[in-house]
């Protein structure tokens, strides 16, 4: 019989913190999250023609990879110790069926918003490497 296990999660350490004390958690996607983000990534295309037999056909995505790396980081970021310049918790978090997750897409948005954005390319690299399916998807 098979039985559906909980995604691996990961802790890893963010090497742009010279105390060597921030981490962030990263889970593997489940189905349910790499359906999200095709379907994000096919929402909206715009297909442009100039026919004369099929001629200059172009398809170009609505949806950015800035966008795209934002949800992926979103769905998959479990916790996180960086704090904003007050000391609190950036990412805000809920429990999900006992795990961690982003308690919703608002305030993670704000919080991603206020990153450097060498850290936020630092942990969209820690997404990656629990998720390297996405690498591929975005043709990195």
């Amino acid at each position: 019989m098979l039985k559906i296990m909980s995604p691996v999660e990961k802790t890893i350490k963010l090497a742009s913190d010279e105390a060597q004390e921030a981490f962030v958690v990263v889970r593997q996607a489940t189905q349910g999250d790499v359906d999200s983000i095709e379907d994000l990534r096919s929402s909206g295309t715009e297909y442009s023609y100039s026919d004369a037999e099929w001629g200059q056909t172009r398809v170009k995505p609505s949806k950015g990879t800035a966008e795209i790396r934002r949800r992926q980081v979103y769905l998959t970021l479990c916790e996180s110790n960086i704090q904003d310049e007050n000391g609190n918790e950036l990412f805000k978090t809920t429990m999900v069926n006992g795990h961690k997750r982003m308690a919703d897409v608002v305030s993670f948005e704000r919080a991603w918003a206020l990153l450097d954005p060498a850290l936020a390319a630092e942990i969209y690299q820690a997404v990656l490497s629990v998720n390297p399916q996405w690498k591929l998807s975005l043709g990195e």
